[in-house]
């Protein structure tokens, strides 16, 4: 029996359309899987906030599925359960996003399941009140981390006096104080027509796609044009913050200016970072644990927005280690600014980068995460073949020139937590 494709392939067709209101839709065609992805994603996070609303995004997020107009909250979940379909939203410091992942056939229902959480959520008094219970948890969580308190305070410290410095889930007095008219509030200022992405991928026609966002989006915004806050490049600071735990080990998180999302500089950045700090095959990685024992768990990692960038270093160690760790990353920084990278480190960097992009890719909820942060980000569709073709053209002379510009240890910031150490260091980093 011959096997009849529901529509012929069309080479993967992506599509940007920008409707009359403002909303803007990603699309990208994957006629050989059988499940499609739909996300909303609306471009607003804790860089949008002021001090006193700092936690607002993430908080709305959460509350979102707390019922609307025509389903409760069980019936949020069992109705997306009911279809095999998965359900779930996240916040970034840039960006909200709500999204299910679902068969094909059911596309249409997770589209109206979405929009009524979008649109009609009553955000019920009892349940804010529950859920703040729910955050306050999980701040307490994080306060609990050790690693990712040591790179919360960095952060803070590290953009200090620019929104980046705001810490997602926000302070534990600002979820306490929040109010329903809070959360209107701000969802009329930011959750507009203007300021939201709708990314699908998946096995679903172009048409189709349109003929229901048209059905279940586009006549539902209130407001059409969001209040616009201008957010400047950052100043970075160069400073030593610390936190003292009676815990065992040492945690320090490092960052460093770096480059932006949609810098020409970026992928080069990627291919270095990689390279020297990412993997087990890294510099960071062989020289630090393997040849010295100094660190159980050391790594970099670049986070790039779309106003600016940095790279982290992370060790996590013994307290008796921790002045040797510091000055063997010292060491390793100025030896790799110094001769750059080997031709093997090169082309393993750009593997790296290229396989996880691709990997990535493999699955329609892989390939909606990209339309959706691409389109909030620049504006454009993500053409994978074109972003691939952007790792492919970098050259060992452009991560000689991204190295110059990264790693600068004199606008470094070092966050510490774990036992009591009397040095500054930052002092060690830099000396």
């Amino acid at each position: 029996m011959k096997i009849v494709a529901p529509y012929d392939k069309i080479s993967n067709m992506k599509k940007l359309k920008k409707y009359k209101n403002g909303l803007t839709l990603a699309y990208y065609d994957m006629p050989e899987l059988h499940s499609v992805s739909i996300g909303v994603f609306v471009n607003t996070g804790s860089v949008n906030e002021t001090p006193k609303t700092n936690g607002l995004s993430h908080f709305i997020e959460h509350t979102m599925f707390k019922g609307t107009k025509r389903r409760t909250a069980f019936d949020i979940v069992a109705d997306t359960d009911a279809m095999g379909a998965n359900i779930n939203a996240y916040t970034s410091k840039t960006a909200t996003c709500y999204y299910i992942q679902c068969v094909d056939n059911d596309f249409e229902n997770c589209a109206d399941i979405l929009s009524d959480i979008y649109f009609n959520s009553v955000f019920p008094t009892d349940e804010l009140e529950k859920e703040k219970g729910v955050i306050l948890e999980e701040i307490a969580m994080c306060n609990d981390t050790p690693d990712d308190l040591s790179y919360e305070i960095a952060s803070t410290a590290f953009y200090k006096g620019h929104p980046l410095a705001r810490p997602i889930l926000g302070s534990a007095k600002n979820v306490k104080s929040f109010t329903r008219d809070d959360v209107f509030r701000y969802m009329d200022e930011r959750y507009t027509a203007d300021n939201t992405v709708i990314a699908v991928a998946g096995n679903v026609r172009f048409e189709n796609v349109d003929e229901i966002v048209e059905k279940y989006f586009i006549g539902n915004f209130t407001r059409i044009k969001s209040k616009k806050r201008k957010i400047d490049v950052p100043e970075t600071h160069s400073v030593y913050v610390k936190k003292f735990k009676k815990i065992e080990q040492s945690n320090i998180n490092i960052l460093f200016p770096s480059t932006s999302y949609n810098d020409e500089t970026f992928n080069a950045v990627k291919i270095f970072n990689s390279a020297f700090g990412f993997g087990m095959s890294g510099r960071l990685y062989q020289h630090i644990r393997e040849r010295l024992g100094l660190a159980y768990s050391v790594y970099s990692y670049l986070s790039a927005y779309k106003q600016a960038g940095h790279g982290m270093i992370y060790l996590g160690t013994n307290v008796q280690n921790v002045e040797r760790a510091l000055e063997a990353v010292r060491k390793e920084i100025e030896e790799v600014k110094r001769t750059g990278l080997t031709d093997d480190e090169f082309l393993r960097g750009k593997a790296q980068i290229k396989s996880a992009f691709v990997f990535g890719l493999e699955t329609s909820i892989g390939n909606m995460n990209l339309l959706g942060k691409h389109a909030l980000l620049t504006g454009e569709v993500a053409d994978v073949e074109e972003l691939i073709g952007k790792i492919d053209a970098v050259t060992p002379e452009d991560v000689r020139k991204a190295i110059d510009v990264n790693y600068d240890l004199s606008k470094a910031t070092v966050g510490y937590v774990g036992p009591r150490i009397d040095k500054n260091l930052l002092d060690i980093l830099k000396n």
